[in-house]
């Protein structure tokens, strides 16, 4: 029981880090820049692929 206690305690402590660190959360008042720097260019090099379930013109 006590072993299972300790585990709880431990995801609780890890979700409040992951909070501080990635989310943009009330509680601390400012927008993470964790993860903003490498995710805004992989969205400018995405290129959507050409739907292959329509038939073609030819």
């Amino acid at each position: 029981k006590l072993k299972f206690k300790t585990y709880i305690n431990k995801q609780k402590g890890t979700q409040e880090l992951v909070k501080r660190l990635f989310d943009n959360s009330k509680k601390y008042d400012k927008s993470s820049t964790v993860g903003t720097k490498n995710q805004t260019p992989n969205k400018s090099k995405h290129v959507p692929l050409p739907p292959t379930d329509l038939p073609s013109s030819s």
